[in-house]
């Protein structure tokens, strides 16, 4: 039922010209954290790595809204590409360390490899990172 709903609610939005496609109002609900509807875009055919005019993917929105549930479903789950730069040639984690969103920055670094260090404000989730490894280090040589 309630997806007729959502369903019903798209199509009216569609009529009224707020959103042109699925794609689109995915890049919405990842930009307002709204993961039910997230996947409910999936579940209807949406191409996740739609992007709108400044070649923002919803990885972007979701980064640049501080929307870490969606960031890690979109990661973790959907195995988006982090490495997608938008117009002005920055992708997802650039714009986490730029915004100081270190959550969000260890989350992407994990996948795209990044060097946290060299973002400022960015140092304590690195050093958290490297005192959690010498502790694993520690562990398994007991």
């Amino acid at each position: 039922m309630e997806t007729e709903i959502n369903l019903n609610q798209i199509q009216q939005q569609e009529e009224e010209g707020f959103y042109a496609s699925y794609e689109e109002y995915f890049l919405d609900c990842c930009r307002f954290n709204d993961i039910e509807e997230t996947k409910f875009c999936i579940e209807n055919g949406c191409d996740i790595t739609w992007f709108d005019n400044q070649i923002n993917n919803g990885l972007h929105w979701a980064t640049i809204n501080n929307q870490k549930e969606i960031v890690s479903y979109l990661i973790e789950t959907l195995k988006v590409d982090a490495n997608i730069q938008n117009s002005l040639g920055k992708t997802a984690f650039d714009e986490a360390a730029q915004l100081n969103y270190n959550e969000i920055a260890q989350i992407l670094a994990k996948v795209t490899k990044e060097d946290m260090s060299i973002y400022q404000g960015l140092d304590d989730v690195q050093a958290s990172d490297e005192n959690n490894e010498d502790k694993e280090e520690t562990i398994s040589n007991s």
